[in-house]
């Protein structure tokens, strides 16, 4: 008979221990498999690594659905988390909305919270099986997708890490506290499963973005990657993406009209270079074209755009100087601006926290502040959804696609690419050619080696010694 491979969860110790404690001394009054319990904790770090549609509710709070708990819970799953609620090891915050579509949220107790420890489930429980039904849906679901996503996903199992030095980073982050306790275990829970070579890849069915085991992944890892690997990024990438939404506009606007289609810094100076029929001639422009076409029917107020507005606009997101307005405003650094930026463009319309900045982008563009009003109007995510559309065509279905077919190993991370730093040429002859077919010019790209040496990994005599102490 075939044994059963092991199924390991990771949970706090501290809970963990409080959950032994009362199993022992109070346990439930419903038949109840330890397990279960093991699982619950664990969905605290494993859906957001594993969901990136989780949403985050004030607080601290997880969003999780009923139906998701059922899922691997089928009978009894309310009374194994409010065991846990009225022991306190894990926190609710009672805010419910069905026709909102808003679910309860949970998270650890803040005082149950420490390091992660491995906790074996049971191969024959009833969780496990669970597990392991779930684990063969999803991968026959995964054996449906396109062969460049399943290749892709194949490609992440060959990226290396510099586990030592990646783990001694995360512990100094902790220490010094630039990561919560929370923090730190969902970014070493993340760091485990790429380690064990356990990882997620598939299409968002959203935003058609391709969510990946380092998509939420601390920036800062990624220079633990050993191997000789670069990151090429879109400099601007959201700002510049409205380019296109903005230039289809006008010409939505002047086809309405029966008006010439106008041209916004489109010099149309095609590279000359023809990338191989299997990328396809189509690239995915038809569909975007024809999904803000029916955004653009919706319109209740019609935006005039200034056409020399939109020429600044372009010009200085394409030259990568879209964000010193908001530095040189609020006396900020970059990455602050980027946020800001972001909030700005994908907050609501109203009732939001980003009154101030939005009028700093309102005196610089009034009318493409108009026009993004305008788009956000019914749905503030809208936009947001769109752009990440166009962004996913870009660099999945075409930059991707391309480059998994010439037999290159990459990984993306929605606007930027990780390949060896040999394949540089290719990968820039891609995106070069990918966004002439797009825009007619090409953007600024900032591209960076990863190399665990330039980061400042040093722990000191003393907090070696306090972090025995601590650990």
């Amino acid at each position: 008979m075939k044994t059963k491979s092991a199924i390991y969860r990771y949970v706090p110790k501290t809970a963990y221990k409080e959950l032994n404690k009362w199993l022992a001394t109070e346990p439930p009054e419903f038949k109840f498999e330890t397990d279960t319990f093991v699982f619950i904790l664990d969905l605290f770090y494993r859906l957001n690594e594993y969901n990136l549609d989780v949403r985050e509710k004030k607080g601290g709070f997880t969003e999780i659905s009923s139906r998701y708990f059922r899922a691997s819970i089928p009978n009894g799953y309310a009374s194994y988390v409010g065991y846990l609620i009225r022991k306190e090891i894990v926190l609710t915050d009672g805010s419910f909305d069905k026709e909102k579509h808003i679910c309860l949220g949970y998270k650890i107790n803040p005082t149950m919270e420490s390091k992660l420890i491995q906790v074996a489930i049971n191969p024959e429980s009833p969780i496990a099986h669970k597990i392991r039904e779930n684990a063969n849906r999803k991968r026959k679901l995964e054996s449906k997708q396109a062969p460049f996503i399943r290749k892709l996903k194949e490609n992440l199992k060959l990226i290396q890490f510099d586990e030592k030095k990646a783990v001694k980073f995360l512990n100094k982050q902790l220490f010094e506290g630039e990561l919560s306790l929370n923090k730190y275990n969902r970014h070493m829970f993340k760091l485990t499963k790429i380690l064990n070579k356990q990882f997620y890849c598939k299409r968002n069915r959203t935003n058609f973005r391709l969510d990946t085991t380092f998509t939420n992944l601390l920036k800062e890892l990624r220079y633990f990657i050993v191997g000789g690997y670069i990151t090429i990024d879109l400099c601007n990438s959201q700002p510049y993406l409205l380019v296109y939404i903005l230039r289809k506009y006008l010409e939505y606007v002047d086809k309405r009209n029966n008006q010439i289609a106008v041209q916004v810094n489109n010099d149309n100076n095609c590279i000359d270079k023809v990338l191989p029929s299997s990328c396809g001639e189509d690239f995915g422009q038809k569909g975007i074209d024809r999904l803000l076409d029916k955004a653009f029917r919706k319109f209740k107020n019609v935006p005039i755009l200034d056409l020399e507005e939109v020429r600044k606009f372009n010009e200085i997101t394409r030259t990568n100087q879209f964000y010193n307005l908001f530095m040189d405003e609020f006396g900020i650094i970059r990455d602050d601006a980027k946020k800001l930026t972001l909030a700005t463009l994908y907050s609501p319309n109203r009732f939001s926290n980003y009154e101030a900045e939005k009028q700093v982008f309102r005196r610089q563009f009034p009318t493409i502040y108009a026009f993004i009003y305008e788009f956000k109007r019914k749905d503030y995510k809208k936009l947001s959804i769109t752009m990440q559309i166009l962004e996913s065509t870009i660099f999945i279905d075409c930059v991707a696609k391309y480059l998994v077919e010439q037999g290159i190993e990459l990984d993306t991370i929605h606007d930027s690419l990780i390949v060896k730093e040999q394949d540089e040429p290719q990968a820039m002859f891609a995106l070069e050619y990918t966004f002439m077919k797009f825009f007619g010019e090409l953007p600024s790209f900032k591209t960076e080696k990863l190399c665990s040496d330039d980061i400042d990994i040093e722990i000191y005599h003393v907090f070696v010694e306090k972090y025995k102490a601590v650990a």
